[in-house]
């Protein structure tokens, strides 16, 4: 049932924005059906308040529409605390040698295994430890290369 009403609500709204456009009359609907429409339907001052409400109602929900988990209130909060933070300790900024991700991740606070930045490799407890472990696993390579390297100029040598 209520896959048939959405289908039914549709086809009304799009009928309603066919009439809204001033498109022709669908094909599909008769014309006294397109007449009844526009005079008990669409011209009803009950409907167009309640069109109007629902206007109201979705401009209130786009403005506090989310952006992930956070409102857009909260990031433009988080800017701004952000930009201040910046002003105050400009000179501390630019003069350390921590990653701008960091910075981020002072302001705007850590939560577990999740990163936040600005679309460069960012800094957490999980990609700390990746980030560990990939050099750890770059220097391994590194050995293994180089006691290649011996072993064979090693075995040069014996020949």
């Amino acid at each position: 049932m209520r896959q048939v009403e959405s289908q039914y609500n549709n086809r009304r709204y799009r009928l309603l924005q066919a009439y809204r456009n001033n498109k022709p009359r669908p094909q599909h609907v008769s014309p006294e059906g397109w007449q009844w429409l526009i005079r008990n339907l669409w011209m009803d001052d009950d409907f167009q308040k309640r069109s109007n409400q629902n206007s109201i109602n979705r401009g209130k929900q786009e403005m506090g529409s989310k952006v992930g988990t956070r409102s857009i209130a909260q990031i433009a909060y988080d800017l701004t605390k952000l930009h201040e933070a910046a002003g105050i300790h400009q000179e501390k900024i630019s003069s350390a040698p921590v990653p701008i991700v960091e910075h981020f991740a002072l302001v705007l606070g850590r939560k577990p295994n999740h990163s936040r930045g600005v679309g460069i490799r960012v800094v957490n407890r999980v990609a700390e430890e990746r980030i560990r472990l990939q050099v750890q696993i770059e220097a391994s390579e590194q050995r293994e290369a180089a006691a290649r390297a011996r072993r064979r100029s090693f075995f040069e040598q014996r020949l």
